[in-house]
């Protein structure tokens, strides 16, 4: 507000002149008065409460000194070791200058904040994690609790963290206020301004932290290396270049290298990473031990699952980009990228082998494997790097399913293609292909005819920038124009039974059982929904509240009724396997009653299985199998390891005297032995008869199924 000041009462003196400034913060533009510039709250906004935001850009220094490529040893995983940790941690060397750390005033929070808080525990946090055990933990990272001895009872106690170190609470506010920002397009930029203040201070105020780890502080600086990549990701746009692990040609002066100096998030995250190998008893014992604990049955960190044939196929053929007569590159780094090929084969099979891994844990871990020298060749854009990261896109597609990830495999795929020179379309046909388009010879000529930097004055006046730009479009144009492959189709099957046996209660299908597999599938596949009457298909009441804190089903709730209140009749299609890829029985009580026994389903299972069809189903799904023959009358589950909801699970439930047969007992019995089972409410996946049969044991499994019933039918 501008202030007058009089020498006589009738001669008001002119408004005084303040120096301009282009780093003032927004609150203190809108209200037209002068802005102190102090960082990273100004005294006015301190003053009059609103977060002070600054539209100065967020630019982390990296080391310019990089190693050679030297190294014939790939790097161990830090994270996996189990070396007793000293009284005084030992830090190394951080691997890039530190920001001047700003003052650490006492922790407050403006009605901005208050606001972008509630935003993270009631949405926010769920929408950055799949797996149940981690939203919650997610959600609850900034409560307070006093006793951080108490800290390894993760079961019990909440840890005192985004509370107790700023830092977090910094980053866990930016990332929540980087969703809003997304999703509330009239405030985007007052959002987007409010989450780069954060992140600044946060990453000011992780530095001092991470050179001093201790026990105490151990954990919230994991999580806080763990949000760098999601908030790295969430902040990429899938409609421009991708900046994540280079910079393309056509950007390299854009807005891009402004906010995030190439691959700094990487290098945050993993220099991070490396330090905290230091404290990996305190970690993996601690408050975040449910993010661990599904990797015990995974291995070592040069152990490989089991791959799908075809994804072993394609890696087995990758390294001959470089490992042939006419390469140039040394032998050292010819080691390096075969390693790198070796950690994406892992990841591969983590995600085919081990379901209780969540997708996204298991794409991230490829960062800890990577070594250090492809991270710079990926940067430098070498052609063989850029190769391994055009397949690592691949399994990016596993993620999808999570909204800040959604488009950003073909997102960074599409950037390669712009920036890889002629000569390597045969090892980038898989991952087009399995992105949403196929490519034959010609296809990615725009390689061609891109310019590289060697001659950067060829082409003309003002053309500097242009080639580079055309390039980028002819790479767009080889995903978007490419003959793209025709989508999968699944046909969903409901139960139309709808009371609890002789009890009274209300029964149907189960809602996180039709969410998560349709979640998963419906960015990548055509689903149509069946049932045996047709019209509305009963959701089970009993499956909604215990679901509240489920983003997933919260959302699938809300938004998608029409899909089973006009369910098509199931009769329908009969004879008509040929049309669709996958069939899939959604779990609940009510398929114990009406599918189990349905002669239309029964025969609608046994022609998908003689046209070689993936059949899936779901905790009570696989009721509809147990009576279920091939053309010829044998039992069709005959031979085959299924699971399927446990006797002590239905005990668990007290439906037992309910239920018109023991599931497992009869899944028993028709497999002659093959019945799989896990703990109870585990994750449980058994993939048998050659990917062709795919069942889950419970509601935590559906997700699993639902990536199962992906890879079988991509």
């Amino acid at each position: 507000m501008d202030e007058l000041v009089s020498s006589a009462p009738s001669t008001p003196r002119p408004r005084r002149p303040h120096h301009k400034s282009r780093t003032g913060c927004v609150q203190c533009k809108q209200r037209k008065v002068k802005c102190d510039e102090h960082k990273p709250t100004c005294s006015k906004c301190n003053t009059h409460a609103p977060i002070a935001v600054s539209p100065t850009p967020l630019i982390i220094t990296t080391a310019s000194n990089s190693p050679p490529l030297v190294s014939l040893t790939p790097p161990a995983l830090p994270i996996l070791t189990n070396a007793p940790v000293p009284a005084n941690l030992p830090i190394p060397n951080f691997p890039f200058p530190p920001l001047s750390p700003p003052k650490s005033p006492p922790l407050s929070f403006s009605i901005l904040d208050m606001e972008i808080l509630h935003h993270w525990t009631i949405l926010g946090a769920s929408q950055f994690i799949d797996f149940d055990e981690g939203k919650t933990i997610f959600r609850k990272i900034y409560v307070r609790q006093l006793d951080v001895t108490l800290l390894r009872h993760s079961e019990t106690v909440v840890p005192q963290l985004a509370f107790a170190h700023p830092f977090l609470m910094h980053q866990v506010l930016s990332l929540s206020a980087l969703h809003l920002s997304q999703t509330r397009s009239s405030r985007n930029s007052l959002y987007r301004h409010a989450s780069d203040t954060h992140l600044t201070t946060a990453i000011s105020l992780f530095h001092p932290e991470i050179r001093n780890l201790t026990e105490k502080n151990c954990h919230a600086c994991f999580i806080f290396s763990a949000l760098m990549f999601t908030q790295a990701w969430a902040a990429q746009d899938p409609n421009r270049p991708s900046t994540l692990f280079f910079i393309p040609d056509s950007t390299s002066s854009g807005r891009e290298k402004e906010q995030f100096d190439q691959m700094s998030w990487l290098k945050l995250q993993r220099g991070t990473q490396a330090i905290l190998g230091s404290a990996i008893t305190f970690l993996i014992n601690g408050p975040f031990e449910p993010l661990w604990k599904p990797f015990d049955k995974a291995g070592g960190p040069t152990h490989i699952p089991p791959l799908d044939s075809e994804d072993e196929k394609q890696l087995d053929f990758l390294p001959q980009a470089w490992n042939n007569a006419s390469s140039t590159l040394p032998a050292e780094t010819r080691v390096l990228l075969d390693y790198s090929v070796a950690t994406l084969k892992r990841v591969f099979g983590l995600l085919h082998t081990h379901a209780e891994i969540s997708p996204l844990s298991a794409v991230i871990s490829w960062f800890s494997m990577m070594p250090q020298e492809v991270e710079d060749m990926l940067e430098k854009k070498v052609p063989e790097a850029l190769l391994v990261l055009a397949h690592y896109c691949v399994l990016v597609r596993e993620v999808e399913h999570l909204s800040w990830m959604k488009g950003k495999g073909r997102n960074i795929l599409e950037t390669i293609l712009a920036v890889l020179p002629p000569g390597w379309e045969e090892f980038t046909k898989w991952p087009v292909a399995k992105l949403g388009g196929s490519v034959d010879g010609n296809a990615q000529s725009h390689g061609g005819n891109t310019k590289t930097d060697t001659n950067p004055g060829e082409g003309g006046g003002g053309g500097g920038g242009g080639d580079g730009d055309d390039a980028l479009v002819r790479g767009e144009e080889t995903m978007s124009t490419s003959k793209m492959a025709p989508q999968p189709k699944v046909l969903f099957v409901l139960t139309s039974h709808d009371k609890l046996g002789d009890t009274g209660n209300p029964t149907g299908w189960y809602l996180p059982e039709f969410a998560h597999p349709y979640t998963v599938l419906e960015p990548h596949a055509s689903i149509t929904i069946a049932s045996p009457k047709g019209g509305v298909a009963p959701l089970d009441p009993a499956s909604v509240e215990p679901f509240e804190d489920d983003a997933v089903s919260v959302a699938f709730l809300r938004e998608k009724e029409a899909l089973w209140s006009q369910t098509e009749r199931l009769e329908e299609f009969l004879g008509r396997a040929g049309e669709f890829d996958a069939l899939f029985y959604v779990g609940g009580h009510g398929p114990m009653f009406d599918l189990a026994t349905s002669t239309v389903s029964l025969q609608l299972i046994s022609e998908f299985h003689a046209a070689g069809k993936v059949l899936a189903a779901v905790c009570h799904g696989p009721a509809a199998f147990v009576n279920a023959k091939t053309k010829d009358g044998k039992v069709l589950i005959e031979g085959h390891a299924v699971t399927g909801f446990s006797n002590s699970e239905e005990a668990a439930v007290g439906l037992v005297s309910a239920m018109p047969f023991s599931l497992e007992d009869r899944l028993e019995e028709a497999t002659r032995g093959g019945y799989t089972p896990a703990s109870d409410w585990a994750v449980n996946v058994v993939v048998s008869l050659q990917g062709k049969l795919i069942t889950g044991q419970n509601p935590a499994s559906a997700e699993g199924v639902g990536r199962a019933i992906l890879r079988s039918i991509t």
